[in-house]
């Protein structure tokens, strides 16, 4: 659930106003508003943080690197040498590419020395090199002595020769380098050695790297510090700031508030409040934390948390998209020994033994086990299966269930899934938004899902007709949301119904929308066939191997083909079965997933 918030408005003396954000911090319950000022202090420490996070990138971040330590005064003399390091990394870098660059400018001349032509110039012999196009090199006049030194299929490369300064105008000199490409490669060589020698020295400096964060970590934590005490409103000799606490922390509050007294006032969040967000489920439910952490999605404070909704389907999207038992117990085995690594049931932990528990239980009703028709007619894995959804129908021997037969069963139950998943949506709106008239604008819309159900069953599914109820479901809805959209509080019930019509395009266009979501859903039987499919290829392939000698390529084949498949699953998983949660179902929902994390002012742990 989201959790409720207060939003604090706090008042103290102007000179007491560092000792009372010390105070706040170490209490941190307070998620601040942002408001920050200016000082000379901070800025010091914004250059400082800019130059430890240099420092930062010059340093290797493998873990595998042993962790060394160092007394207090020898960090300043590992943060210069660093900074020393980095920059000359920096300068050969450049020297770097310019030697390639020069390099790759005179190669084509091939080897020479430019300050022999430096010699014969001072004798008054003059010499310059061209790079000439056919037609300037047809053009070129005889006037000039001339010698062509390479010919291409581009350019042709002259040196013209002269005894009396006189050249061509208007064609373009090749400027002469400083060194020739011999002494540049040697150069290069020089550099590249160099260069070596300093990654070392950094790799080496990079045991280390856990005090440069720690460093990095105290700054932050200052600047944080400086930007709230320069940003606190003032009023004379008073100080004050504005935040957000939630409801079950507002005692601490109120009992620092008095002993430190403060002015305090805690009052309920304004509709357009930045108010952050605070998300706490039960253990279970929190399972599926760590797939929010990976979006980087948190809900608005007035939205919903459909982490219990997003948990239920997100198992059942997953399972169906992997759609293997063999596949759900290489997951179980994974969730095993991380938890034996680990000792504890942590959140992802917990996410893949639900995970791996569902997609097990969805390949024992299909009867999918690796792919393997072999399997799947096992007699103690065939018991178990459903024959009318069954991934191998044929061992069945059954001349009611085929492919066809078992395919399209699962496409109906992907609609169906589709249906009620959205209708959940506007079911919570229709609760939300009572006592509201608009509320029922949400019950339109349900009748507008379940009628478009019967929709999608004729036109994708080839039902033969369209019940009449149906029908009147899709056009009643569509009246609905015309009469009921726009009733709000205070709006004439009759101007609320024009605005409404004003609406029409909108409103058509949105159950079109409709329509394509609940078709959408049958990408789960579609990814979960094809990844059955990709399965059985893998192990057709090795079938013919897994006799005698060949059997190593037989058992090579299969490991590299599952692990491949299930890769694409994986992603399938991300792509589809993540998609289906945070559009489909969020957009029924309204939800635009702008919330702000609660992150209350505290001290480090």
């Amino acid at each position: 659930m989201i959790v409720p918030m207060k939003k604090v408005h706090l008042v103290t003396l102007d000179y007491e106003k560092e000792k009372s954000l010390i105070k706040l911090r170490k209490a941190g319950v307070v998620h601040l508003e942002k408001s920050f000022g200016t000082s000379e202090n901070l800025d010091r420490l914004e250059v400082s943080r800019a130059e430890v996070g240099q420092i930062l990138s010059y340093l290797d971040a493998d873990k595998k690197i042993e962790p060394k330590e160092l007394k207090g005064y020898e960090i300043i003399s590992l943060k210069n040498k660093i900074l020393e390091l980095g920059r000359k990394k920096a300068e050969l870098e450049d020297n770097r590419d310019s030697l390639v660059k020069e390099i790759s400018r005179i190669g084509i001349w091939g080897e020479f020395d430019p300050a022999d032509i430096e010699i014969l110039r001072s004798k008054g012999i003059d010499i310059r090199l061209y790079r000439l196009s056919r037609d300037e090199y047809k053009a070129l006049s005889s006037d000039f002595e001339s010698f062509t030194v390479k010919e291409t299929k581009s350019v042709i490369l002259v040196a013209i020769v002269s005894l009396d300064g006189e050249f061509p105008e208007n064609l373009e000199e090749f400027a002469l380098p400083q060194f020739g490409i011999i002494e540049l490669k040697d150069n290069l060589r020089e550099n590249g050695e160099v260069y070596q020698s300093v990654l070392k020295e950094l790799k080496d400096l990079s045991s280390y790297r856990h005090i440069v964060e720690e460093d990095l970590d105290r700054l932050n934590h200052e600047i944080e510090f400086e930007q709230f005490k320069t940003g606190m409103g003032v009023d004379d000799s008073l100080v004050y700031l504005t935040g957000y606490i939630p409801v079950d922390r507002e005692g601490e509050l109120k009992e620092l508030a008095a002993a430190e007294q403060w002015a305090l006032s805690l009052s309920e969040p304004a509709e357009d409040d930045p108010v952050p967000t605070q998300v706490k489920n039960s253990k279970v439910v929190s399972f599926i934390q760590p797939v929010f952490d990976m979006l980087g999605t948190i809900p608005g404070y007035q939205e919903y948390d459909i982490s219990s909704w997003f948990l239920l389907f997100f198992s059942i999207f997953y399972a169906m998209i992997i759609g293997d038992a063999g596949y759900g117990l290489v997951f179980m085995g994974l969730a095993v020994m991380l938890n034996l690594k680990m000792k504890k049931i942590n959140p992802i932990v917990g996410l893949l033994y639900l995970i791996s528990s569902t997609t097990i239980i969805w390949g024992i009703i299909t009867g999918t086990w690796f792919g393997s028709e072999a399997l799947a007619s096992w007699g103690p894995l065939k018991s178990m299966t459903i024959p009318q959804i069954a991934s191998f129908p044929q061992v069945f021997g059954r001349a009611d269930i085929t492919e066809d037969t078992t395919q399209y069963l699962i496409k109906m139950i992907c609609f169906i899934m589709g249906t009620v998943h959205i209708s959940i949506a506007h079911l919570k709106n229709f609760f939300k938004q009572l006592p509201s008239l608009s509320a029922i604008t949400q019950l339109a819309w349900l009748s507008m899902v379940l009628g478009l159900y019967f929709l999608v069953m004729q036109l994708v599914l080839g039902v033969e007709e369209l019940p009449d109820f149906a029908f009147y479901m899709i056009i009643g809805g569509l009246i609905g949301v015309f009469v009921f959209s726009e009733q709000k509080k205070g709006v004439n019930f009759f101007v609320g119904i024009a605005k409404g019509l004003a609406g029409a395009i909108t409103t058509f266009l949105d159950s079109i929308g409709a329509f394509s979501d609940i078709i959408s859903y049958i990408r789960l039987f579609a990814v979960g066939l094809a990844s059955v499919a990709i399965s059985v290829s893998f192990n057709q392939m090795a079938a013919p191997l897994m006799e005698g000698p060949a059997i190593i390529g037989g058992v090579l084949i299969l490991l590299a083909g599952h692990t491949l498949n299930l890769a694409m699953g994986l992603l399938s998983v991300v792509v589809h079965g993540v998609r289906l949660n945070m559009l489909e179902f969020s957009g029924h929902l309204g939800m635009e997933w702008t919330g702000i994390k609660y992150e209350p002012f505290k001290a480090r742990d």
